[in-house]
């Protein structure tokens, strides 16, 4: 005699461990960090008084009408890392120049968690190379 088995369907969860976004229009760049020296401190400043190449330091007069302000020094600390950063298109990406020797480098700036300041002496954003994903 055999004995009675109830039978029992058995299933598996699917749980996905990796995320994917397939939403929207997001580019990870790789931003290489490649502005000036790797082992000297130099200061940053965006380019943002609207006025084309870098003012370091204000001029003229609210009065007179000829107020020029300069471009914001955004650190003195800033040095190249030589890395290549994942970087998303939807990050804000800022033109300005490196002094590095006292040579002005035009470059586009990006910070890392709004935080690490990082340059790039490749300005044309359609240029740069995309992460694989």
């Amino acid at each position: 005699m055999r004995e009675y088995v109830k039978p029992m369907m058995d299933s598996e969860i699917f749980a996905s461990n990796e995320y994917c976004s397939t939403c929207g229009d997001v580019t990870t760049y790789l931003f290489n960090c490649n502005a000036g020296s790797r082992y000297e401190w130099q200061t940053v400043y965006v380019e943002d008084n609207g006025i084309p190449g870098l003012q370091t330091r204000s001029s003229g007069s609210w009065w007179d009408g000829d107020y020029i302000p300069a471009d914001t020094r955004r650190t003195r600390t800033y040095h190249a890392c030589g890395e290549k950063h994942p970087a998303e298109s939807t990050d804000e990406f800022l033109d300005g120049y490196v002094i590095n020797n006292g040579q002005t480098i035009p470059v586009k700036i990006w910070t890392e968690g709004g935080t690490n300041t990082h340059c790039t002496t490749n300005i044309h954003e359609d240029t740069w190379p995309i992460a694989k994903s």
